[in-house]
């Protein structure tokens, strides 16, 4: 019996080590200075409460007519120190609000720190246009070699196509081991 017991407890401790790798990936821990932990950031985004829910909020607009660029974008990444897993699930629960969208990008690091080509680096957007909440998910393929993944995530707004942006609101984002 004691065996099994720590069988059990084994098993429980290699699932938990292969929940998500993403640092704060609920929005949960905010340092003193008001800045979400885990985290860099191109723009100021606010953590906001919704009932029993905390999710974080950016507004994006697309630049004025005249204006050098037409495109106007936020991110927010963080690195992360991948484990031997092969694949890996990416999902992303988020909303805007308007005509912009967020996106899921990523690059992979080798030891030396150097980037690791790869064909497709994206998930699916999340359009805005609607007021719920959509979940975004996507199998990651992890390159021989790779030691680091930096995952972006990122609201735009075009000018040209017609995307004038609006509020991201992300309430999570979850990045597991798939197993083989």
């Amino acid at each position: 019996m004691k065996k099994i017991t720590i069988a059990l407890a084994l098993m429980a401790a290699v699932c938990c080590s292969a929940q998500n790798l993403i640092k704060n990936g609920d929005f949960q821990t905010v340092g003193k200075n008001g800045k979400l932990t885990g985290w860099r950031y191109s723009a100021e985004f606010k953590t906001e409460e919704s009932g029993d829910e905390k999710f974080i909020s950016v507004q994006v607009t697309a630049p004025e007519e005249g204006a050098e660029k037409t495109r106007a974008a936020v991110s927010m990444n963080q690195r992360i120190q991948l484990q031997d897993a092969k694949k890996l699930q990416l999902t992303l629960v988020g909303k805007v609000d308007g005509t912009g969208f967020i996106n899921c990008s990523w690059r992979f690091l080798d030891e030396s720190k150097a980037k690791i080509p790869v064909k497709k680096n994206y998930c699916k957007s999340i359009k805005g246009g609607t007021d719920e909440w959509q979940t975004v998910e996507h199998v990651v393929e992890v390159p021989e070699g790779a030691k680091v993944m930096i995952l972006f995530i990122s609201c735009s707004a075009d000018r040209k196509r017609k995307q004038e942006g609006g509020t991201m609101y992300i309430k999570q984002v979850s990045l597991t081991p798939v197993a083989e």
